[in-house]
């Protein structure tokens, strides 16, 4: 089966920044209590509410990568829950006190208060200025509407709204049409009589499935342009379902009356925002500096606004919003125009979403008996293990210059954690809680060496201080959570435990080798060297100074790995940014300098190439020839709970992703393994 390259990526950033902070944008010099600049209705403006300081409102040009902060009375402490013919429709979340707003005339017509913030949609069926004008609100978890008109004391409430057993999703006007998604993508077209509406369902077919199978969450946006209707399919992958994976675009044939997948939507630009899937879409002249064919999108709880090109199926830019909080709304808004906004980067590499089975390809997989143990000809690059906790016989050998996998049943792996790997043996250990069974084996040799049970399953790090054939061999276990070792050598029947290793107040956080000799990473990035005395490990810091914070100021989580290459040793320090702090930001990488006794920052690792695992904190770096076809001056990554690899490109700065192997569960780990 043929595995997939869906690639979405994270593209260029601020990270080369000497200063490592974010650019700010530059804020024109204007009154914060005036209205923003009209002049241009070619595109939308973005709105930013910032609800922690609810008299603030930021109006942000995609066009000019400007903004600008106002105080404006009517919209202070207010969401937008449409904007139509040039009117706001804003309600206060406290008081639901509801009414329209005019920014270009100042005009204000007060509604009836909504009953209920469940109402988050909102519709107009002309111009407010019509005296036929319906307001629409809508509740897409009961399936209800409130409809009233400018001057009622209360809105007319609709509650069996469908004949059919169908879910409310969104509407949209087509000139003077109201049309209703529905689930399953079904269409109807909406008329307003008295107060009531009244739906004819235009679309008999349900459109088939358009996700990849194991993509169950997605989002549906509707938006007219030039007379015509689209859907806009969102689809979220992930540990939690909260990443963007893509997006398909169909478009109504109403003479067919079914939906029409485009691959292209020209010289038009569609900007969506999540918090009240609203969209909207317009034809823009390639001067504007707006990109064309695609998609801008906001995120809830996110101050990043993205961009997926329909063409290249890719999310190439973000520009990263620098504001103080992230309790923001975004609103796409139907006026125009103004500060300097920072060119951060989160793309989303190429993608599959053009295929015509919407089926991520699967890598290609080598017919071998399936207990033998994996080729071990070429030792240029690790392998990418997979360990299915949910198969625990299982492993899976991923090639990722071949981009091929085998699939193993090995006896001495079944049901194990690998540990460490190093001079071509395993550390495994049994995680049940009860065994905690742990040993070194040699996939070559299939030699065997049984090592003390550990006693807990926070010791998660090990290193060993050479090969195990060496009988002054030790293994050592650390434990980040209490700063504590265990160690051990061959024929031990029992760990020496070492509590208080470091004289100074700092966190262990990794090891790694360099030549014969241990350096331990702290978690202030202060370098210390192991000793071995007996059973005792001996800590002296060569590092005096400690690394000044790489991070920008408001990435608080990040994490860090060191690797040997050719006798030096990097630091590789990785960030997070997102409502969870869950999505990789990007990478710095570092190199000690022994003669200054300092981290140096590299831009580049040239030919070389990083491999990293999240689960246990480990990497490796090897020098390799192009002809592999795996990328140098990058970083290839796995995170915790993800079936997806990584890869950053060091010189792009961006991220692309692929899916080593469809067979394997949610519930799995993944290291990366020498042997």
């Amino acid at each position: 089966m043929h595995l997939p390259e869906f690639a979405l990526a994270h593209s260029r950033t601020s990270l080369g920044s000497s200063t490592n902070k974010m650019e700010v944008a530059k804020v024109e010099k204007q009154n914060t209590h005036s209205y923003p600049v009209t002049a241009s209705r070619l595109y939308p403006w973005l709105v930013i509410l910032d609800c922690k300081q609810g008299q603030r409102q930021t109006f942000f040009d995609v066009s000019k990568n400007h903004y600008q902060t106002k105080n404006i009375p009517e919209m202070c402490n207010k969401l937008i829950y449409g904007c139509s013919h040039g009117w706001l429709v804003l309600v206060d979340p406290n008081s639901m006190d509801c009414y329209l707003w005019n920014p270009i005339s100042l005009e204000k017509a007060q509604l009836p208060s909504l009953e209920s913030v469940n109402y988050s949609g909102c519709i107009l069926s002309s111009s407010p200025s019509d005296p036929e004008c319906h307001i629409l609100f809508f509740n897409r978890l009961e399936n209800s509407l409130l409809v009233c008109q400018k001057g009622d004391f209360e809105f007319n409430k609709q509650v069996v709204i469908f004949a059919e057993d169908v879910d409310l999703k969104n509407f949209a006007m087509v000139g003077k049409t109201i049309y209703c998604l529905a689930s399953r993508y079904t269409l109807y077209t909406a008329e307003v009589v008295g107060r009531t509406v009244q739906f004819t369902r235009l679309i008999v077919e349900e459109l088939p499935w358009p996700s990849p199978l194991d993509l169950p969450r997605f989002e549906a946006f509707y938006v007219e342009s030039c007379g015509e209707l689209f859907l806009v399919h969102m689809m979220f992958f992930g540990f939690r379902m909260e990443e963007v994976y893509g997006f398909f675009v169909f478009r109504m044939d109403f003479e067919e009356k079914r939906w029409v997948k485009v691959k292209s939507i020209g010289d038009r630009t569609i900007f969506l925002s999540q918090h009240n899937k609203t969209g909207c879409m317009y034809s823009l002249a390639t001067e504007l500096g707006i990109k064309t064919n695609s998609i801008y999108f906001t995120m809830n709880s996110q101050r990043l606004l993205y961009v997926f090109d329909l063409e290249s199926l890719c999310t190439p830019s973000s520009r990263n919003i620098v504001i103080p909080y992230r309790e923001v709304d975004f609103i796409w808004r139907g006026e125009r125009g103004v500060v300097h906004l920072p060119e951060f980067a989160l793309a989303h590499s190429r993608t599959s979403l053009g295929s015509s089975t919407n089926k991520m390809e699967v890598a290609k997989v080598e017919k071998q008996n399936t207990h033998s143990y994996p080729v071990t000809a070429s030792r240029l690059y690790p392998w990418l293990v997979i360990l299915d906790c949910k198969q625990g016989q299982r492993q899976t050998f991923f090639d990722v210059s071949k981009n091929h996998y085998q699939t193993k049943n090995i006896p001495e792996m079944c049901n194990k954690l690998i540990y460490a790997c190093s001079h071509g043996w395993l550390v495994l250990v049994d995680p049940d809680p009860d065994s905690m069974d742990c040993y070194l084996w040699n996939p070559i040799s299939l030699e065997k060496a049984q090592l003390p049970s550990l006693e807990s399953t926070d010791y998660q790090g090990c290193i060993l201080s050479s090969s195990p054939s060496d009988p002054e061999c030790h293994i050592l276990f650390f434990n980040r959570l209490d700063n504590s070792l265990l160690v051990c050598q061959k024929g031990d029947l029992e760990f020496n435990k070492q509590v208080g290793i470091f004289a100074e107040d700092v966190h262990l956080w990794n090891f790694a080798m360099v030549g014969k000799t241990i350096y331990c990473l702290t978690l202030e990035y202060t370098l210390y060297t192991a000793e071995f005395v007996g059973r005792t490990v001996q800590f002296t810091r060569i590092i005096m100074e400690k690394l000044p914070r790489p991070s920008p100021l408001d990435l608080p989580k990040f994490d860090a790995f060191i690797v040997e290459s050719c006798g030096e040793l990097f630091l590789v320090h990785m960030m997070f940014f997102g409502f969870r702090m869950e999505e990789v930001y990007g990478f710095f990488v570092f190199r000690m300098d022994f003669e200054e006794k300092r981290w140096v920052k590299v831009k580049s690792i040239g030919d070389r190439t990083i491999f990293l695992s999240q689960h246990n904190g480990t990497g490796c770096m090897y020098s390799l020839a192009t002809d592999l076809g795996i990328k140098t001056n990058s970083i290839y990554f796995t995170m915790n709970g993800q079936r997806l690899l990584y890869v950053f490109d060091l010189e792009s700065l961006c991220i692309s992703k692929s899916l080593p192997c469809s067979t394997v569960s949610r519930d799995l780990e993944q290291y990366w393994v020498m042997i």
